[in-house]
Parts: structure tokens; sequence; C-alpha cells
């Protein structure tokens, strides 16, 4: 008898076993990573800021923007991932504005900061990054890797790539940057858009033009240590 309920005992075990491993992703057996110089035009750690001036403002407007929230993903296989692909690293991250004349959310919430997220995707060896924001209209695909040729969009429907010569700004001269122009024409009487910008290798963003908003330069900044 008692053989008999340890068998018994055994067969329930092993089906919960075989249950639970039907139900849950497989393991991924290998995790590929982003480009480290794909990420260094964009994603840099929490507490990161950059403060930006106005050009031509009287008396200086200033915007701090400071890294908030990063988010490292990875979907194993079996797992839902809304188009995304599996046993990848994809990289997430949150801005907030300091400057609520210029860039102010809707929301008490988040007293009423504008904010930006940013997100990655990958396929076939392309990454991609995507940029939205609760103030302006979404830049759609901000950057990409490999590196566009000049003169070509940087993805399907992203801005295209105007040149990489180096960009002055308060801040300094930097030679490692890519001047971006946005292709889609918003209607500006909806909300701030961009029209260009540029991205330096790690440093981040250096300047950005919008419709309605005038340009904003890099003042100086700071990464913080991973």
């Amino acid at each position: 008898m008692k053989t008999l309920l340890f068998s018994v005992g055994a067969c329930l075990l092993l089906a919960a076993s075989c249950n639970k491993s039907d139900n849950q992703p497989a393991e991924c057996a290998q995790v590929s990573q982003a480009p480290a110089t794909f990420l260094a035009y964009w994603y840099f750690p929490k507490g990161s800021y950059w403060v930006y001036q106005k050009r031509g403002s009287n008396p200086v407007e200033v915007d701090t923007v400071t890294v908030i929230y990063t988010e490292v993903r990875v979907f194993r296989p079996g797992a839902t991932t809304y188009g995304l692909p599996t046993c990848t690293e994809l990289y997430d991250c949150a801005l907030w504005h300091s400057n609520r004349r210029y860039f102010r959310s809707t929301s008490v919430n988040d007293g009423y900061r504008g904010s930006e997220s940013f997100e990655t995707q990958e396929e076939n060896g392309q990454w991609f990054v995507s940029q939205g924001a609760n103030y302006m209209y979404r830049l759609g695909f901000s950057w990409s890797y490999p590196q566009r040729s000049v003169g070509q969009p940087i993805a399907n429907t992203g801005p295209t790539l105007l040149d990489t010569i180096p960009v002055t700004v308060p801040a300094g001269t930097f030679p490692r940057s890519a001047h971006l122009r946005v292709n889609a024409v918003n209607d500006s009487t909806q909300g701030p858009s961009v029209r260009s910008y540029h991205l330096t290798q790690g440093v981040g963003t250096t300047r950005r033009v919008y419709a309605t908003l005038g340009t904003w330069e890099l003042r100086t900044y700071y990464i913080a240590p991973r």
C-alpha cells in the first residue's frame, strides 16, 4: 500500500513538473546584446543629466533633462513578445525635463514635467531606438545601427542623416556627432515638433531645433557611472 501511494505521489509530482515546464517559457541558451557604439548615442545611466539653453533667449532659458529610469528586458522563447525578439537585450529609459514653460506635461502626477521615453528594437542584426514624449510629437525612430550613409534615412520612416561633421554648442565642440533632419512635417499648432537634432557619441543629444520652441543647445552635462 505504501509502495502504491509513493508511486501515485511520484506520478503526481512528475505531472506537475511537466505541466509547469509546458507553461513556462524556455530559458535562453544565449542572449544577444546591442553594440556599444549604438547605445553610446542615447542610452545613459540613471542620474545622468544634460543642461540645455535656448539660443537667443534673454534672460537665458535653460532646461535640465535627467535620466530617471532605465531597464534592460529579455524575452524568453515562448513568451509573449508583442513582436519583439527573444533572447535579446532590449533597452528602455525615461527622462524628465525641468523647464515647465517650454516642456510642460498635462499631468499633475509628474509635477507637469515634460518627459521622454526611448525603447529599442532589433531585427536581423539591425538595431533601432524610438523616441516618444508626452509634450510633443513622437520622433519615432531616432537612431539606428549600423549607421546609415549620409543622405539616407536611418529607418524606412525615420529621420535623414544630413552629415557627421563636428557640432559646436556652448558645452564645446564635439566631433563624433550625427546631424539628422525629421522628414515628417507635423502641424506645429498642435504641439511642439522637432525639425532637426544632433546626437553625439558618448554625450547624447547636443542640439535640437523645434518648429515652435526655437533651438536648444547643450550647456553642460553629467554622465553617471555605470
